[in-house]
This record gives C-alpha cells, structure tokens and sequence, in this order.
C-alpha cells in the first residue's frame, strides 16, 4: 500500500454505512475487521482487531495500517498492493505490532469493494499458534539432521510441545499417512465431526472429507513436496450426515521418521454464509437503484403522454376512431404507470402516508375482499394475536402487500387449499436478527401468511424478491409482486422472510416495529375535478416536456403561470416579482436545490406561499425521505388532469 506514508492528519472520512445490521456482523465478527482508504488510512475499527493490538479504536482511526506493521515488511506489502489493485482482492500473511511492542501474526485477506469511493476491507486472523507450530516444525526438522541420539530426542520433544498444540487448539487438527489413515487427531477434530477419538482414529480422511479420494491424496502429496503447505477450501461430513464448509491449510510434518501430512482445518461455515448474504444485499441494493432510476424517467415520460392524450379526447369526437384509439393510449399509460408503482414499491422510493395501525383491525377488515379474491375453494382462517401492538405504516401499501402474498398463496393451491394469516407480537434477539437482513433486536408485530400449496424450491428462493423474476407462464404475471412487498416492507422500516417446503406449503413472514399507540389525523385531501382560478402559479420543474404540459394545462384553466427550470432561476423570477405568487408549484429533485429546499427559502421572504410538490419518487428524497410530513401536498406522477386541478385547487382555497 504504497500512498500509505501521506499525512495521517488528513480529515478522515466517516464509516460509508450506516446500517445497524452490518454493524452488528461487523462487531461480532471473532476475526479482526479494519475498512481502509486506498491512501491505507485506517477507516473502521471492529473490536477483535482493537483486542488484538491492544488499542481503543479512537487512538487508530485515521492512522495508517503502516503505523501498526514492521517495517522489514514494506517491500513485499508493496507487491502485494499491486496484486490488490489488478485482482481487488489478495490474502497474504503479514505480521502487527501491539501496544506492548509485540509482533503477532497474521493471516490478512483484503479486497477493494467500493473501487469509486476508494474504500476496501480486510478481514485478519491471528494465526500466531499456527506459526509457532510452524516454527516448532522447522526446529524439529534441523534437529533430526543432527546425530540420531540427538534426533530421537529432538523428535521426543517436539512430540510433546506437538500433542500440547494440537490439544489446545481451537481449530480441528489432523495428522494422517499418504493412504489417508488417521495417525493423530485432537478434541477440537473430534468435536466438530462428532465422532469420539476412538471412532475417528478408525477412519480416514475420504470417511470425512468430501473432496478426498485416493487419487486427490496422491496429488495433494505431489502438490506438498513442491511447496511447505497450502490452503484449500473443502466440505467435511459429520458422524449424523451433515455437512459444513472448512478451510483447510495443508503441509508436510516428519512423524517417527516418516513423512506425514498435517491439515488444520477451520469452519467457515458462518463466514461463508454471511459473505454470500452481503452479496445479496449488495445486488438487491443495485436493482433497487436502477429500478427506482428507471421508474422515476418512465414516469416524467408518462405525465406527457397521459396528459396531451387527456387534451387529444376533449377535442374529439367521442364515436371517432381517433377517440378510440387515443382512448387505448390513455389506458396504455394508464397501466404502464401501475407498473412503474410497483418499481417504486420494490426499490423502496414510493412516497408513503404512514400512520398508527392496529393490525388485529387492518386484517378482518381485509377478509371479505381477500375471500372474493382468492375463490370458495380455498379455506381462509385470521389468527389474531393477543394485545398486539401497534405498527406505522402505510394502511393502503400495506393491504397491498398482503393482498400480493394472498394471491400468490392463491395461484399456489389450484386444487383448493388453507390460507391462513396470523398476527404476533414477536422479541427479535441478537441472534435472530443476525440470521435476517434489515432486522435488529427489539420489540416487532408480525404478519404471517401460511398456505398449503406446493411450496417453493431452494434455487427460486434466492431470487424471489427480485424485480422481473416470476415462475409463471409468459403473459400470467409481471414478476412484480413479491419485489413490490418487500419494498413497502422494508421503506417502513421492516422485513420479510420466507420458509417453504416443497410440497408442504409457504409461510411468508413480515416483521413491523412495533410503535407506540397515538391518534391518528391526517384528513383525506379534497379533489374537485377541471376547476381553474386566476391565481399566479410559479411552476419550477427541470424537465422541459414535463413543464410544457403543466404550463399549458393550468393556463387553459384561467391562472397567470410563471415557469423556471431550476431553483436559482426561480428564486430570481420571485424576487422580480415579490408577492406577486400565490402558489409555488415544484418538482421535489432537481439539479442544485430541491423543491424542499426551495420552498422553505421561497417562504421565508412570503410565508403565506402555498406549496404543491410534483415527484416521479426519485434519488435520495424519497429513498431517504419518503415519508411525507403532515400538510405536504404531493403531486404524483404520473399525474391526471383531475390531480392537477384538484390539488392546486385545493391548496389554494385551504
């Protein structure tokens, strides 16, 4: 890490995420965790690594990782920043210096995994007793060399200090021959098989090992006589039949005078498990992105294109073709802009009018629509929890979702079948909340749908909350609904998990925090359709189709329009003519300043300004932000001419 020698009194930076989640697996990794700038600066701090060094993470913030390394080790740290850079990813052993001033070892496995903000992590294992081991190989080996009273003791002691080790490791250890028998092993080995001492003695390496066959152990043999040892990743069979993922380092050892092979061999089960769960995360996040991005351009589109097929109708003859196929345009962007909801939902940028909700009241309240949904042949049961509490959401997107859950349960039992839906207060720990994203340990109300239908398999449960992802036939569904579930779950602050068996059934699992009880106020805001005025409108909007269409749908109304395409110009125009406005109508993302930012600057020199936000749910705003405040006004697109007439018309006469 060459660009590690810059002053270390540079502003560091803030930790890149936030997420509680994250920081939990972070925290209570048993590995040492360190997230460092390209420049080697140290950026986060876990507390196995600050255990490791003996420090407190506020005395190696912002210092370099050289700071805490030898310096005999800048040459070949250096090869392997190279390698970092050209692969984003190396493992290499390297050696610290504690606070006391003593070296440990260590095994260091880095990668880049945010190249644009220059950010990488790296994962340190102490590997001290393996090197010491190591070490005590090497002594022991010189040592035979030597005379052979010299090396019979040489080999007494080094048998003693060996069975010490390997007795009080941590990680399994193995010794066999080249056929793979078994010559010694320790509790750790006998722990994590199952097996007594006795009993795994018996065996050898192709009994628990997976990838072993006598072929492997000669190649494994050939592969060691090239080089002290090697790492292999491979699968280990339990006495029960389970199986776990284990990393194994591999080397040569004299034992009694013959050559041996010694494996010490890791679980990573766990690690695995959490690797590929941060890689799920990191790809659900990027389709969330790109989902929302392409929603929010799709519906500037679809406000232009509704809206003049609006204008088009009034100025045609209703029994003309031209009506009717301008009609069929309309109904077109109609059902695109449905589509473009259920993105929004799934990436997690709709706007949402949340409010305190009792579930055991949302729930029976559904069931009769649910039972028109789902046919006669299916049995629908509500189980509600006792004293359940209360949850903040959304009341329509959250019968939406359930409604979704319904349907596919629906679509799951052809033949008829048992639906179920069931209400909990559920304690998340730590231990649960580990075991799923986006929960952490507190107080939840659950919403449970069980079916009876055929379940779904291992493989379409990885991706069944995709966007665009469905099973059915081409034409039966857009592969939408399950991905718009868990947007609106997750946008009010919740979760949702799914367990199925094949041919068992479904249970989706949907988990809310729990909230306090208040009341509710949030009045339904009147709509009064094609009602213009002669107020002064200052319409702010950065796409030129978009302010076009408004422009001209509210002068045909009566009112004087002023337009500017971002907030500078805006603020311009109302300060030429200063309380000349009556109502600021503005996009919520532009370029510079938002329409939030631009209406509180607007009304500081006119308090009385009237506000209605326009939004296609996009960028941080909604993702950040989405949950409206009491009297904000939203226009959303893509909007109606009824929309636009009715909220304008309703704001100004408040």
């Amino acid at each position: 890490m060459e660009n590690e020698f810059k002053n270390s009194d540079e502003k560091v930076e803030k930790p890149f995420y936030n997420e509680t989640y994250f920081r939990n697996l972070f925290e209570l990794s048993r590995d040492g965790i360190f997230i460092y700038d390209l420049d080697g600066r140290l950026q986060d701090v876990n507390a196995q690594f600050c255990d490791m060094l003996g420090y407190q993470a506020a005395q190696m913030l912002g210092r370099y990782v050289s700071d805490f390394r030898p310096e005999s080790l800048d040459e070949h740290i250096e090869k392997v920043y190279e390698e970092l850079v050209t692969s984003g990813s190396v493992q290499f052993e390297s050696q610290f210096i504690k606070k006391d001033g003593g070296i440990i070892d260590v095994d260091v496995s880095a990668s880049i995994f945010d190249a644009e903000r220059g950010l990488g992590q790296a994962i340190v294992r102490d590997i001290s007793d393996r090197k010491l081991l190591e070490e005590t190989q090497r002594k022991a080996k010189e040592e035979l060399e030597h005379s052979v009273k010299a090396r019979t003791m040489a080999l007494q002691e080094s048998e003693r200090r060996f069975r010490t080790l390997i007795e009080q490791a941590s990680d399994a250890l193995f010794v066999h021959d080249m056929e793979g028998n078994f010559l010694t092993v320790n509790h750790q080995a006998c722990e994590s098989l199952g097996y007594s001492r006795e009993e795994l003695m018996g065996l050898t390496v192709v009994d628990v090992d997976m990838n072993f066959d006598p072929e492997m152990l000669d190649a494994l043999w050939l592969s060691l006589s090239a080089e002290e040892s090697k790492i292999i990743e491979s699968m280990h069979r339990r006495k029960d039949g389970t199986m776990f993922m284990v990393e194994v380092r591999v080397g040569r050892l004299m034992l009694d005078g013959e050559w041996a092979v010694l494996g010490i061999a890791r679980d990573v089960t766990e690690r695995k498990r959490l690797e590929a769960q941060l890689m799920q995360s990191q790809k659900m996040e990027a389709v969330c992105k790109l989902a929302g991005g392409v929603a929010h351009d799709f519906n500037n589109l679809l406000t232009v294109i509704n809206g003049y097929a609006e204008q088009l109708l009034d100025h045609l003859d209703n029994d003309s073709l031209a009506y009717g196929q301008t009609s069929e345009v309309l109904r077109a962007g109609q059902r695109a802009a449905t589509l473009t909801d259920q993105l929004l939902a799934f990436s997690r940028r709709q706007t949402l009018r949340p409010m305190v909700l009792d579930l055991n009241l949302l729930v029976p309240d559904m069931l009769k629509m649910l039972r028109r949904l789902i046919g006669e042949d299916i049995d629908l049961v509500a189980i509600l929890g006792a004293g359940n509490g209360f949850v903040k959401a959304d009341p329509n997107q959250l019968e939406h979702a359930i409604m979704n859950l319904a349907v596919n349960a629906r679509d799951a039992m052809p033949l008829g079948g048992h639906l179920e839906i069931r209400t909990a207060n559920v304690d998340v720990d730590v231990a649960f909340a580990q075991q799923h994203e986006g929960l952490s340990a507190g107080k939840y109300v659950s919403i449970s749908v069980k079916d009876t239908g055929k379940g779904i398999d291992d493989d379409v449960l990885l991706h069944i909350f995709e966007p665009f992802f469905t099973t059915k036939e081409q034409g039966e569904g857009t592969g939408l609904g399950l991905s718009m579930v868990y947007g609106i779950v997750t946008q009010s602050g919740g979760t949702v998990t799914v367990d199925s068996v094949l041919a068992c059934g479904t249970c989706f699992h949907i988990y809310l925090p729990m909230h306090e009880k208040v009341e509710n106020d949030q009045a339904e805001e009147s709509v009064t359709p094609l009602v213009g005025g002669t107020e002064s409108i200052l319409i702010v909007e950065d796409e030129e189709i978009v302010r076009s269409l408004t422009q001209h749908l509210l002068e045909g109304w009566g009112y004087q329009v002023f337009v500017a395409e971002d907030g500078k110009s805006a603020c311009a125009l109302f300060e030429a003519r200063q309380g000349q406005i009556d109502l600021l109508l503005t996009d919520v993302i532009m370029p510079a300043m938002s329409g939030q930012v631009l209406a509180t600057h607007l009304r500081e020199q006119q308090p009385d300004l009237k506000v209605v936000y326009m939004s296609g749910y996009t960028h941080d705003f909604i993702g950040q932000h989405g949950i409206l405040e009491d009297e904000v006004t939203l226009l959303r697109k893509p909007f109606t001419r009824e929309d636009l007439s009715g909220k304008i018309r309703a704001v100004l006469d408040n």
